[in-house]
């Protein structure tokens, strides 16, 4: 049973793995690897801040922005937002130089943040560029992504109801609802759990 969940959780990152392992080119995988890190990183934004659907469907943000609020969330940890700042950085590059080739040093532009996990991925593949760009991405990615899921658990878990969605739940009397003491200590802590995302 856990490994359906898991399935269907991750179902959009076993679909980017598929489409990254059918790229034989390494800017097409770091392209996508860009659009999938922007998609989570706009998730988290809605997530994490009151009205997040909003800001991400009207204030036009740039990935560098998306990223810079994440930040700020204090969901990720500092090397994979220094990654994804390399992994914007390279995109960008690309963007603006149709001649330029993806070689080992953008790659470990992207991947040097991660440490231990970027020396034994190049050491693995023998630093050959397009299979240490895939072991990399699919690290960062699955990483978001995993990252994205467990805080979606959590902000259902304190999805906190309203006074009207309360008081539907309640039991009623012919008298109409019954009133219940409701515990303002722990609709406090719901409410800064809730607020900490």
């Amino acid at each position: 049973m856990r490994e359906k969940k898991a399935k269907v959780q991750f179902a959009s990152f076993f679909r980017f793995l598929k489409s990254v392992g059918n790229q034989k080119d390494p800017v097409m995988m770091l392209l996508r690897a860009h659009l999938y890190s922007e998609a989570l990183l706009e998730n988290f934004i809605r997530i994490g801040i009151p009205g997040g659907e909003l800001i991400n469907n009207t204030a036009r943000l740039t990935f560098h922005q998306k990223l810079i609020i994440v930040e700020a969330l204090g969901v990720l940890p500092s090397p994979l937002i220094s990654s994804l700042r390399s992994l914007n950085k390279v995109r960008n590059e690309f963007s603006h130089e149709i001649d330029k080739e993806l070689d080992f040093s953008d790659v470990s532009l992207i991947g040097k943040p991660l440490g231990r996990i970027f020396e034994e991925t190049a050491r693995e593949t023998n630093s050959d560029t397009a299979r240490t760009l895939k072991q990399i991405i699919g690290y960062l990615c699955g990483r978001l992504d995993g990252t994205h899921e467990a805080k979606k658990e959590i902000s259902r878990s304190l999805a906190i109801k309203t006074p009207l969605e309360l008081q539907s739940r309640l039991p009623r009397k012919s008298g109409g609802p019954k009133r219940t003491k409701i515990d303002k200590d722990h609709l406090q802590q719901k409410i800064a759990g809730k607020s900490g995302l």
